[in-house]
């Protein structure tokens, strides 16, 4: 289905749709195996999800009994889900708020990361953690992009290099504690293809390490 830019839909509805139905459905459940366990284990009384699905399923093993999404463009959130609106440059957070923020694919919408890398080390209580999870403009992923209706999520956004992200992390006072990437995978539509290629996985981590669609750090 193809969503013209004149057609009433944001950048932040089309990503909670595209989560919805392949690839973004299979990627996300990608994603929770590599997330599950951890959130499982982080403990802390707030949580915030900025980007990603906003019924906040992706983090659904966390054990924070409060979780907030943050919309950073127009969305109607589900009934049961916390949410607050604002942009990505400037955010209306309180300082010491959070014990753990999980940046899901929001910062390809972000121009200024590391401006948003400092608001939200702000917002973390002392040794918080973050959580970024972004597409890999090294990676098959990015020649979907060059294909792509650049008008809708997920290439409507700038892919941001790992190397990029990982200074503006430290320029920001965040200490990297761990780095993977993941989803070797051409993007493709059909659940059966994608099954069928499930061992790019296995190879893309022996040959190519840093070259999976998605990074997490």
């Amino acid at each position: 289905i193809r969503f013209d830019v004149g057609m009433p839909m944001s950048i932040a509805q089309h990503m909670d749709f595209w989560f919805q139905k392949p690839p973004g459905s299979l990627l996300l459940d990608l994603e929770h195996q590599h997330l599950d366990n951890l959130l499982s284990r982080l403990p802390g009384d707030a949580l915030l999800q900025m980007g990603g699905p906003s019924d906040l399923s992706l983090v659904r093993t966390s054990t924070i009994p409060f979780k907030l999404f943050y919309a950073f463009t127009e969305l109607t959130p589900t009934a049961e889900t916390p949410t607050v609106f604002g942009d990505l440059q400037q955010l209306p957070l309180r300082a010491e708020s959070f014990d753990v923020v999980v940046l899901a694919h929001a910062l390809a919408f972000c121009p200024q990361p590391q401006v948003l890398f400092e608001q939200l080390c702000a917002a973390l209580q002392p040794g918080g953690v973050l959580i970024v999870l972004g597409f890999n403009p090294y990676s098959l992923w990015q020649l979907r992009r060059w294909r792509a209706d650049r008008s809708v999520f997920p290439w409507a956004g700038e892919f941001h290099a790992p190397g990029t992200v990982k200074r503006a992390l430290r320029a920001a006072e965040f200490n990297l504690i761990a780095y993977r990437s993941f989803c070797y995978r051409y993007p493709s539509i059909q659940s059966q293809s994608w099954q069928k290629d499930q061992f790019w996985e296995v190879l893309g981590q022996m040959v190519l390490p840093s070259c999976g669609g998605v990074y997490m750090m």
